[in-house]
């Protein structure tokens, strides 16, 4: 995957919260993270939330079924703590990224 767009209009505020809002066409947001952010993806959590979180080349993409957000970066800046970066839903609940790595990953089972 390329680099993300820089002039996306995804703004990260002084304290390093960045705020990701709905992506319209196409549906994909794309921005860098560092560590100390929490980004802020702009959906609710929920009992039946189903993401789709894949790591790879260094990004972190989640889709939830209605946009694509792809964290440019987030594999290098969580590579000494997986806390550096905190990703949570719009009512500001943490989402357990290792987890969902874990359930969505094709090649790991889980079930024993």
């Amino acid at each position: 995957m390329a680099a993300c767009d820089q002039d996306n209009g995804i703004e990260r505020s002084t304290d390093g919260v960045v705020r990701v809002p709905l992506p319209e066409n196409p549906p994909i947001a794309c921005f860098q993270v560092w560590p100390g952010d929490t980004v802020v993806l702009p959906f609710e959590d929920s009992d039946d939330m189903n993401l789709r979180v894949t790591g790879a080349g260094g990004f972190l993409t989640i889709d939830d079924g209605t946009a694509t957000y792809v964290l440019q970066g987030y594999m290098s800046a969580v590579e000494k703590d997986l806390n550096d970066v905190v990703v949570e839903t719009a009512d500001r609940k943490p989402i357990d990224i290792p987890v969902w790595l874990a359930i969505t990953d094709p090649n790991l089972d889980i079930t024993n």
